[in-house]
């Protein structure tokens, strides 16, 4: 028997990245299935996410077009083309070959990483029956196709007469032999572009389905960013407070955001599908079973919650400080103007009731429990938020008085 199984470094095999990828897709887009191949285009899309966090992109066009081909351009600076001097390769090669060298040329001037996997270019074009991308920049229009992960041509370079200023464009075909019949799901594609724009105010995103003679095009932008996201959750309610708290601070390079606003509504009136495409969107990401889903989600409409513009189910330390916050801020202002007995009944339960409200926070080195990235458990993150959350709420309770003894009473 021993003779039969060696170990031995003749039984070490250096494979390529592009085997790599191919070899185990699931570990570079999560499957092989649907959802394996949404996350392909997530991976294209949220690049152009973080040229707009860092202030270079304000909008991002996707183009769903036949047989299953894809194409996403963003407005940003355009991904780097310069000639390496080691390998007498361009940036862009580089970028579309080697695994994780995206990773290193996005430190020139990028602090959020929005991407959910990690995944750099490599593997979305590994993983690609084709791949074409043309950049703008510098006053030039750059042009490379790559067909199984490799280049057919060299990167092509002629004068930008359109009056593109920057920005890159990336179209691909899914391997079939990898994702099989799955097709794009124009649904889920609207649903991932409406959210980002309820979380980037400033960024304008576009959705065409090219995949009929009749052209479709969805348009999203909404100027007031989260508020307008609470509004259209909270659009069949009878609201406590019309106006809703919001806050937008850095502190120690981290950006929060939150937005919170009460109900009168029955709890029984914050169903599932009062929350439209959101909630269904996030329940088709997750890997629970629909009851699980059902239940999880259920505690989880109170505060929906992201970390770098990805959905976190399970909430964690910015979850946390919300909630500390809001019940500091209530037990330090309530001593005057309730008795005793009142205050002692403060919990999250009863000051939740009715409750809707959306939180954001972008770190440049996030914590995880879990490589799905579901919860959020970056410690500092906790203290940070409760602070802001609990000075604003001090402030509008405050001046607002009668929708703090509202928001009691329906407890």
């Amino acid at each position: 028997m021993g003779n039969k199984y060696k170990y031995s470094a003749e039984q070490i095999k250096v494979v390529s990245g592009f085997e790599a990828v191919r070899k185990r897709p699931g570990m570079y887009v999560g499957a092989t299935d649907a959802k394996g191949l949404h996350q392909m285009l997530n991976e294209v899309i949220d690049n152009s996410v973080e040229e707009a966090i860092a202030g270079f992109c304000n909008k991002i066009e996707v183009i769903l077009r036949p047989d299953n081909v894809v194409t996403v351009i963003g407005n940003g600076r355009g991904l780097p083309v310069e000639i390496d001097s080691q390998t007498g390769k361009s940036s862009l090669e580089i970028i579309l070959t080697v695994l994780s060298a995206w990773s290193l040329f996005k430190k020139y001037g990028r602090r959020i990483n929005s991407n959910s996997r990690g995944t750099d270019f490599a593997p979305i074009n590994f993983l690609s029956e084709w791949l074409e991308i043309t950049v703008w920049q510098n006053n030039k229009i750059y042009y490379q196709r790559y067909e199984q992960g490799k280049p057919v041509n060299l990167l092509s370079e002629e004068a930008n007469n359109n009056n593109h200023n920057s920005g890159t464009s990336i179209t691909f075909k899914a391997d079939q032999e990898i994702f099989k019949k799955y097709k794009f799901n124009p649904t889920i594609l609207q649903l991932r572009l409406q959210e980002l724009a309820y979380l980037n105010a400033n960024l304008q995103l576009t959705f065409k389905d090219l995949r009929t003679n009749s052209e479709k095009i969805t348009r999203y932008h909404y100027p007031q960013g989260m508020r307008d996201y609470l509004s259209e959750m909270n659009r069949n309610r009878s609201l406590i407070n019309e106006q809703a708290i919001h806050i937008r601070e850095q502190q120690d390079n981290i950006l929060v955001e939150v937005a919170l606003q009460w109900n009168a509504d029955d709890e029984e009136k914050l169903c599932l599908k009062d929350f439209h495409g959101v909630v269904m969107h996030h329940r088709w990401r997750s890997n629970y079973s629909e009851r699980d889903q059902q239940s999880k989600i259920y505690d989880a409409i109170h505060l929906l919650s992201f970390v770098n513009q990805l959905y976190t189910l399970n909430g964690g330390t910015h979850v946390a400080g919300v909630k500390q916050g809001i019940i500091q801020a209530i037990t330090a202002i309530l001593p005057q103007y309730s008795n005793r007995d009142r205050q002692s009944n403060l919990t999250w339960e009863t000051l939740s009731f009715g409750l809707t409200g959306i939180i954001s926070v972008m770190l440049p080195q996030p914590e995880y429990g879990g490589a799905a990235k579901w919860e959020l458990i970056s410690p500092d993150v906790t203290d940070i938020v409760s602070r802001l959350v609990e000075e604003a709420c001090i402030k509008y309770f405050s001046e607002n008085l009668p929708v703090l003894q509202k928001i009691l009473k329906s407890q």
